[in-house]
């Protein structure tokens, strides 16, 4: 048993298993806890008021301090080593320990929670409060209600954290300026105020500035009124979401709220996702919104290009984009092409298509587009003809007319097309 003892497999069978007189042994308790600290449970009663044995096993495991005597529940080194590392475990000392004031701070900064343990006196104890409520506000609740009725107090709570507002009392919840502190923190918060202080205008923008959800829950009227949501909607533009059907489908609201942020265009109305001002300027913002545009939008070819030349990104959302893109950056791509050629004159990079269009020898494409056609001539002196440009009562042959077409162009290398 002794043997086996510093094998760390073995230390909890062993101690569990172990007969009285093992459990009671100082010297094997002392190395079963230094390698399992909660292995503490089961020795006996009368090492569990071991000094040398509770701190061993504290060190190793902090639980520990739950299996220690109250005698050493009392001991202020115990308590500390223990606190240090998990402040809840305040909630073992005795009464004494818990009126200590540096212990409870050093339970309360590990873990604000330690302050339900605490003594009514230090609950009291704006000092070790605010520790706890700097952590979370909501652990105001277990500050003493002396505290929690002090209105500068309460202000410095809720500075420190905006959720303490939850705990104050209604006085203070029907305070203006506090609850202004606490909104502008977290918009959530004004569920919590006053019911007068809910349907007030600037708390309500104030809390929309980091919370648009807030909106869900106020007065019609003011999700009807336009004045009220443009506020809204410069602040937080997914404000959008909450205005009134109306709204959303008024052009200014909603091309306020697009140039924010370009994705709150799918909050907009159905005729809206239509309009191309307010799309562009969507898709200028973040070229995602591109996939909340009307169905007619994102099939105009033309509108596509527009996107694009604004916003470079739209290419990962939009296949017609992507291919006009590697078109723009110099690739060969003949099924685009093909199907495009009334448009090849707004690409950017005129010079890499026609040299792509001359080298795979695509002179009906370049006939076919007049812009394309002008461009190869003028900077590449290569004129693509075909006898039925021409429209005259043929007096000439078709090698004849090709004869006088070369003789009237000397400048240039002339390609013939049927």
């Amino acid at each position: 048993m002794v043997k086996s003892v510093n094998k760390q497999s073995d230390i909890k069978i062993n101690l569990i298993l172990a007969s009285k007189k093992f459990k009671a042994d100082k010297d094997i308790v002392l190395k079963t806890v230094r390698h399992n600290g909660n292995m503490l449970e089961y020795a006996s009663k009368e090492l569990k008021k071991d000094r040398e044995i509770v701190l061993a096993a504290i060190k190793q495991n902090a639980y520990a301090f739950i299996f220690a005597s109250k005698k050493l529940k009392n001991d202020t080194k115990i308590v500390l080593e223990a606190v240090k590392q998990n402040g809840l475990l305040l909630e073992h000392a005795t009464k004494t320990i818990k009126k200590n004031k540096k212990i409870v701070m050093i339970a309360v900064q590990q873990n604000g929670y330690a302050l339900e343990y605490a003594s009514d006196i230090l609950k009291e104890d704006i000092e070790v409060v605010l520790i706890a409520v700097k952590q979370y506000g909501s652990l105001l609740q277990y500050a003493s209600p002396k505290l929690r009725n002090n209105k500068e107090f309460i202000t410095l709570a809720v500075q420190l954290d905006g959720y303490a507002l939850e705990y104050a009392s209604e006085e203070f919840r029907a305070n203006k300026e506090i609850v202004l502190i606490a909104v502008k923190q977290y918009g959530y918060m004004l569920r919590f105020a006053s019911d007068l202080l809910k349907i007030d205008k600037e708390v309500i923008l104030s809390a929309v500035r980091n919370n648009s959800y807030v909106l869900k829950n106020t007065l019609k009227e003011f999700r009807e009124d336009k004045e009220f949501i443009l506020s809204a909607v410069k602040l937080n533009s997914y404000s959008l979401e909450y205005a009134s059907d109306k709204l959303k489908d008024n052009k200014e609201v909603v091309l306020t709220a697009v140039k924010q942020n370009g994705i709150v265009l799918w909050y907009s109305s159905d005729r809206l996702k239509g309009d191309k001002e307010i799309v562009l300027t969507a898709v200028k913002q973040d070229s995602y919104s591109l996939e909340y545009a009307s169905k007619e939008l994102k099939e105009d070819k033309l509108f596509l290009i527009e996107c694009y030349k604004i916003n470079k990104k739209t290419t990962y959302i939009n296949k017609f984009i992507r291919d006009f893109d590697e078109i723009e950056e110099g690739y060969y791509n003949n099924k685009f092409i093909k199907e495009n050629i009334n448009i090849l004159h707004f690409v950017n990079n005129k010079e890499k298509l026609c040299m792509n269009l001359l080298e795979n020898k695509k002179y009906d494409i370049i006939h076919q587009n007049e812009d394309i056609a002008k461009y190869i001539k003028y900077n590449n002196n290569i004129i693509i003809f075909s006898c039925n440009d021409i429209d005259i009562e043929n007096e000439y042959n078709n090698e004849e007319l090709k004869e006088q077409f070369i003789k009237n162009n000397a400048n240039y290398n002339v390609i013939f097309i049927n």
